[in-house]
């Protein structure tokens, strides 16, 4: 069984970037058995009728690549309640998302005790599934972007906004005695890496992915005429980072590779 943790099939109003139906034939012909996608949509998949819509155009596609969805965590209770109870519900093909930093359409809960305050009523909530995790910390982000210059994206996103995001969720899921499984999605630095295998040593129900075009590319592609198109969160890091995760690769630190696919 071969499972794409983590895809963007868009649909619905961006179904001019990707869809579902599109997304499980890709998925088809690269051999995988399943997918799992993230809503952070247009409009968003944060109710039990939005995992339904998803799962009927899934179904009406008639792909033989079975279908799992992310529901996207907010700071409201309620909606955080109706998310455990629907995962619940249709387990084990819905897991909920936490935007740790704003990503694309931003549905980032940005602030450490608003994240709290989440592993705190999951944890009411009796919820044991899969939470993952984007983890990028804002209060590191510096106002560099410039879209005529791409390189400035890897600025303006720096390595230590996802390192410290890490130890943020670390602390949480440690301090709220956490009942579920942490996956830290698209690992784009070593020191994630290694942070992930100490405190799963130490019996923290946790995972990190990583995705192919972080093992291959580094930050320099965002320098050529083409630089726009290698923009991405988080962003591609320099050379030896990305030869430093090849190798935590090899040495079986990293759980799963994810595509990311958008």
């Amino acid at each position: 069984m071969y499972i794409d943790p983590h895809v963007h099939l868009r649909d619905w109003d961006e179904a001019y970037k990707e869809t579902i139906t599109h997304g499980l034939y890709v998925a088809d012909i690269a051999g995988y058995t399943a997918v799992f996608d993230v809503g952070n949509t247009k409009p968003p998949v944060l109710m039990r009728d939005d995992v339904t819509r998803r799962f009927e155009i899934a179904k009406n596609a008639n792909s033989p690549v079975k279908y799992g969805v992310y529901m996207i965590l907010t700071k409201d209770r309620k909606q955080i309640g109706d998310a455990v109870e629907t995962c619940k519900e249709f387990y084990p093909w819905v897991a909920l998302k936490l935007f740790a930093g704003d990503s694309t359409n931003n549905y980032g809960v940005v602030g450490y005790e608003d994240q709290g305050l989440i592993f705190k009523w999951l944890n009411e909530f009796g919820f044991n599934g899969i939470m993952m995790i984007h983890c990028e910390k804002q209060e590191h982000f510096r106002y560099a972007w410039d879209p005529q210059n791409p390189i400035t994206h890897a600025y303006a996103r720096p390595w230590e906004s996802e390192m410290e995001s890490v130890k943020d969720e670390i602390r949480l899921a440690k301090d709220t005695g956490f009942l579920g499984h942490i996956h830290i999605g698209h690992t784009s630095v070593p020191e994630s890496v290694y942070l992930v295998n100490e405190v799963k040593s130490q019996g923290v129900n946790i995972s990190c992915g990583v995705t192919p075009h972080h093992l291959v590319f580094d930050m320099d592609k965002l320098r050529g005429e083409d630089g726009i198109s290698y923009k991405m969160n988080p962003p591609l890091r320099p050379r030896s980072m990305v030869n430093e995760l090849m190798q935590c690769l090899r040495d079986g630190l990293i759980d799963i590779i994810e595509t990311d696919h958008a």
